[in-house]
């Protein structure tokens, strides 16, 4: 499958380091911002294709991380199952890349998408690059808004395999609410803030059902408790 996006995750380039090199930083054709701008006006499964085989060669990290929350949409709204061969390619050049090289909002975004696609492609490498981004989260609280870490765990804990995993989504979740209601002292987010992860925790407390499917930013069935996909604002309250 790798050779239908032009050497797509190629084996020459070294672990996060290459990725998307040549790409130009200038406005062409085969630019990164051309390429963001495709992916952000690509609509369809069958355009995504386009795109990943004429440019699929210089995909940086977030031409990686847009593509796979793209296709995640597209699962949610096309109840598409035929991009296989497409997801495993964006998955074997998304883990060419560190985890710790991931801002807050593209891990949620990543996670996001793993969790809708985790029946589709590389799924052990996905699973484990999936936990990567739980750890680095767990050692980077403060880099998270309270809607990022509410959508970042409703994703994390349904790719949750093994008690050691299910024991990292507790700490998270712990040392977030520590962090975001001030341990004792005064809060770090305005009340507004902090209902979307208060609200997410009862959600958890209760058993009540966190919605799996949601649609994009936006979407009118998107989750208060912050199971919609994360579109770098709160979540409707």
């Amino acid at each position: 499958a790798m050779g239908m996006y032009g050497g797509m995750g190629g084996g020459d380039m070294g672990r996060g380091k290459g990725c998307g090199g040549q790409a130009g930083r200038g406005g062409g054709p085969g630019s990164d911002a051309n390429i963001d701008e495709l992916l952000r006006k690509c609509s369809s499964t069958q355009d995504m294709w386009g795109i990943i085989e004429k440019h699929g060669q210089s995909f940086g990290k977030q031409h990686v991380v847009l593509a796979l929350y793209q296709l995640g949409l597209s699962r949610h709204y096309e109840r598409n199952t035929t991009q296989a061969p497409l997801i495993a390619a964006l998955l074997e050049r998304l883990v060419l890349f560190r985890a710790t090289d991931f801002s807050a909002e593209e891990a949620t975004r990543v996670l996001w998408a793993l969790a809708i696609l985790k029946d589709v492609g590389n799924r052990s490498t996905a699973h484990r690059f999936a936990m990567e981004l739980g750890q680095q989260a767990c050692e980077r609280i403060h880099e998270y808004s309270p809607a990022q870490m509410a959508s970042l765990m409703n994703s994390l804990s349904r790719l949750v395999e093994t008690p050691d995993e299910d024991e990292l989504v507790g700490k998270i979740t712990t040392k977030f609410s520590d962090y975001a209601l001030g341990n004792g002292t005064m809060p770090r987010f305005p009340p507004e803030e902090l209902k979307t992860w208060t609200d997410f925790l009862q959600a958890v407390s209760s058993g009540s059902s966190v919605p799996r499917n949601d649609p994009g930013p936006g979407g009118a069935g998107q989750s208060r408790h912050g199971g919609g996909a994360p579109g770098g604002r709160a979540l409707p309250r």
